[in-house]
């Protein structure tokens, strides 16, 4: 199983959701390996690390440049309505994601929660 999805390319934007539990150097080079296989060269690339830190710092935004991912994730302001419904759509229709995270019961809980509110 995948460490990681990408659930969407458009416009230079890639949106990657973690599904499993992993540190970011175990997953850096399979990404980079994948996002080159598909003939991208340059993007933003947004990340939800829900199965992770659950409602805490759950977005974050890196650079690919020349087929390399940049050293250097920032967080991304969680307001930003479309990259959130990107990545709440994904995870309401892939609950077992959430379900199978190394979060605790009641984050999965509190994550569910939050994203039926929606």
């Amino acid at each position: 199983m995948h460490r990681f999805e990408i659930i969407r390319c458009v416009n230079n934007r890639v949106f990657v959701t973690l599904t499993l539990y992993s540190h970011t150097s175990e997953f850096w080079v399979d990404l980079e390996n994948e996002l080159k296989r598909r003939g991208i060269h340059d993007a933003e690339v947004y990340f939800d690390f829900a199965v992770q830190s659950g409602q805490c710092n759950r977005f974050l935004r890196g650079l690919y440049r020349q087929q390399k991912l940049l050293d250097g994730i920032i967080p991304v302001v969680e307001n930003d309505f479309e990259i959130v419904s990107i990545f709440n759509k994904y995870l309401i229709e892939h609950k077992d994601v959430i379900r199978r995270s190394m979060l605790s019961t009641r984050e999965k809980e509190a994550l569910l929660r939050l994203l039926l509110q929606k």
